[in-house]
């Protein structure tokens, strides 16, 4: 019996010794082929995609600081969703650098932004993550969450007696039956031609709007929407009105929505949308200029 133990070992010790060697043997084959590979020179240098740093920033050109105070960045992986993680940041920062390395399995970046004291994130943003060989930064602009009216103009350059179009995009709007406001434009560089409803609206629409109207106030269009033949409010995103605009000299033309009191979003019954009063603090993305040239 210790014969044939004896030889066991020594037949398990082979056979140990003969799995190193060739784990030797590949290891060394591997690191004679990866040297090989890095001189030939058809091959270019080896590269290795490296993780991005994260940098958030603010919607632009709101009416007033942010006051978030606490940041939620959610990552999405190939292979694995990453645990959400919480930041803690100062009131009325607008541009945050985080201390996150996104793993390289990463294809998804969601960031919620909270205010003191409440649960719903007020500012949301996301971006697909993007891996290359020097090292990037992934920017993700938080836009808010709540009701938003913005200007989409088609063109920002354009020349004198040439047309563009400028949608007025609502973003969130829930319950939604009619919508009122004013424009203030510079009526010597710039002259409206035309008012239509946008693919907002589902069904039949009423719009009225004073341009052509001989008794109105110059550098100002009133612009009135509303749904007809439904008692229904809709809750959605889109565009509520296209305003097509003509170029009548060259400068910067400026065009505004004011936040006065003919601005009204209303529900079926005439009150106001909900978030409404959120609205008016980032009222100032519904303005834009158009660089008029000769």
């Amino acid at each position: 019996m210790s014969w044939t133990l004896d030889a066991f070992s020594h037949i398990i010790e082979g056979q140990m010794k003969t799995h190193i060697w060739l784990t030797g043997s590949i290891l060394q084959l591997f690191c004679i082929t990866y040297l090989l590979s890095g001189c030939d020179e058809h091959a270019g240098p080896a590269t290795v995609p490296v993780p991005p740093s994260l940098q958030v920033v603010f919607a632009p050109a709101t009416q007033e600081p942010p006051n978030v105070t606490r940041l939620r960045v959610m990552v999405e992986g190939s292979q694995r969703d990453v645990p959400s993680q919480a930041f803690h940041v100062e009131a009325g920062t607008t541009e945050i650098d985080l201390d996150l390395v996104v793993p390289i399995d990463a294809t998804r970046i969601r960031i919620e932004a909270f205010e003191a004291g409440s649960s719903e994130p007020a500012f949301a943003g996301e971006s697909s993550a993007v891996f290359n060989e020097t090292l990037s930064t992934i920017t993700i602009q938080l836009d808010p969450t709540t009701t938003l009216l913005k200007f989409n103009p088609a063109q920002s350059e354009i020349h004198v007696e040439e047309a563009f179009d400028l949608e007025i995009e609502l973003k969130r709007a829930e319950n939604l039956f009619a919508v009122t406001f004013e424009l203030a434009f510079d009526e010597t560089l710039l002259e409206v031609t035309e008012v239509r409803s946008g693919d907002f609206w589902e069904g039949s629409t009423l719009i009225i709007a004073d341009h052509n109207f001989a008794e109105r106030t110059p550098g100002r269009l009133n612009i009135g929407i509303t749904r007809v033949g439904t008692s229904e409010g809709l809750s959605t995103s889109g565009i509520i009105a296209v305003i097509r605009f003509r170029a009548r000299q060259s400068g910067e033309g400026r065009i505004q929505l004011l936040n006065n009191n003919k601005l009204s979003l209303q529900q079926p019954d005439g009150s106001p949308v909900h978030g409404f009063a959120d609205l008016i603090r980032f009222l100032s993305r519904a303005e834009t200029s158009v660089l008029i040239e000769s």
